[in-house]
């Protein structure tokens, strides 16, 4: 069976590699890897936080309109029933 010479070569050198430096390569590749995907999820989470709090803000501010509709509806209503009170204490 013929192997590639680069492929060759690349094993070799690899496995040198890791018998001088006792597996260190590996294992700081294994490591950051690890990291790689731990940085990974973190991002997608933030992300997933991000379309959380954009929603939120739309429901607050959404909210926040309703609340000043009632306001104004309610002093409406205040202003009225001033209005009739003053009639009413008039015709007395």
């Amino acid at each position: 069976m013929d192997f590639p010479v680069s492929e060759t070569i690349t094993a070799v050198i690899g496995a040198i590699v890791g018998w001088i430096t006792g597996g260190k390569v590996q294992k700081e590749s294994a490591e950051i890897q690890n990291a790689k995907e731990i940085m990974k999820m973190w991002q997608e989470t933030a992300e997933a936080h991000k379309v959380e709090i954009e929603a939120l803000r739309k429901e607050i501010t959404s909210l926040r309109e309703k609340l000043d509709e009632m306001e104004g509806h309610i002093r409406k209503l205040e202003e009225e029933n001033y209005e009739l009170k003053k009639k009413l204490g008039k015709g007395l």
